[in-house]
């Protein structure tokens, strides 16, 4: 029987609380992201759907449960946009698919992010005209590479930093080593 049922088990997940860039230069080497719409509504998901793009999932702040993580690593002009399961996000060819994949040696997999009009732009380094973006039309809810045509999106930022420390109550009128009861 657990002593304490409420403590979580040290296998449960660590609690994760995201806030909304507004400007660019909180974005260094292992920031860890997700991606929303412009209207700051949906996430991008962890469902890659079909080899072309990635679905949406509603947005569920401050957690952002549901979202797919996404850990920025420093590369030669911009950022390889690196998947929890190792894979990196990259864009070839000349439609509007993205891919998930090995790391690329060709620099497919590399991205540029820039902030403006209050959004981000999400550019690939390899093909400058092909953005991350959100499409926003009913049915098509979606994010994909496309040729500045659709919406930029949101970023949110991981908070990491030191715990709260707890500290004990203070019991006023006690010696040390005796046991104080309540009644």
């Amino acid at each position: 029987v657990d002593p304490n049922p409420d403590d979580p088990e040290p296998d449960d997940p660590v609690d994760r609380t995201f806030e909304q860039l507004s400007d660019a230069s909180k974005i260094t080497d292992g920031t860890v992201i997700v991606i929303a719409d412009e209207s700051d509504t949906n996430v991008l998901s962890d469902l890659y759907t079909n080899g072309k793009y990635f679905t949406v999932t509603p947005i569920n702040k401050p957690s952002m449960a549901g979202a797919l993580t996404i850990t920025l690593v420093k590369a030669e002009g911009g950022y390889k946009l690196k998947l929890d399961d190792g894979q990196y996000i990259y864009y070839t060819g000349s439609d509007n698919r993205v891919y998930v994949g090995e790391e690329q040696e060709d620099g497919s997999d590399i991205w540029t992010i820039k902030f403006e009009n209050n959004l981000f732009e999400i550019t690939n380094k390899n093909n400058s005209e092909r953005l991350l973006q959100y499409n926003a039309t009913s049915g098509q809810e979606r994010f994909a590479c496309y040729k500045n045509t659709q919406n930029n999106p949101c970023l949110y930022k991981e908070m990491t930093g030191v715990a709260p420390t707890l500290k004990a109550p203070i019991v006023s009128g006690v010696k040390a080593n005796q046991t104080y009861y309540e009644s």
